[in-house]
């Protein structure tokens, strides 16, 4: 149980998570583009 609270807090997992973060805020705006467009008639 407390290698799992040092792995939770290692630097290797917080840049995981901001990595995650990064990709999430780059998607959602070009879903949003995407969805608008397929939503639009051609």
């Amino acid at each position: 149980m407390e290698s799992v609270g040092l792995y939770s807090i290692s630097p290797a997992f917080i840049l995981q998570q901001t990595d995650i973060a990064f990709q999430t805020a780059y998607l959602l705006p070009a879903i949003c583009i995407f969805t608008q467009t397929l939503g639009k008639p051609v």
